[in-house]
């Protein structure tokens, strides 16, 4: 499997959190996240460059530290050859709230259904 397509996750008022999150971050750490995504994007399914790790059920995470020391995650599915990333954050301590708390099922019951995937 390939994946083909990545959406930011936006409800139905198309302004995409994702996107307003990453866009807030300086120009260095921009294009780490982007270019993170797109090496998964090549390397799926055997990711090997970009540090990944299972959440819960269908959730997995992308793991990446900026030049500042701050840790940035990126939280995903990948249905149907498309990569759907539901929510972005920085990481502030040890532990971060679990993905039924982020509204992660959520965001994603709302674009499937939106978007038929």
């Amino acid at each position: 499997m390939k994946v083909e397509k990545v959406i930011y996750y936006s409800p139905e008022n198309g302004v995409s959190p994702v996107l307003k999150y990453i866009e807030s971050l300086d120009e260095n750490t921009k294009k780490q996240i982007y270019d993170s995504i797109d090496m998964f994007v090549k390397e799926f399914p055997e990711v090997r460059t970009v540090k990944i790790k299972h959440m819960r059920d269908k959730y997995w995470k992308i793991k990446l530290a900026d030049r500042f020391k701050r840790n940035h995650r990126i939280v995903y599915v990948v249905i149907n050859h498309t990569m759907i990333i539901l929510h972005a954050f920085q990481k502030r301590n040890s532990k971060h709230p679990p993905v039924t708390k982020m509204g992660v099922p959520g965001r994603l019951d709302d674009i499937i259904g939106r978007l038929k995937l």
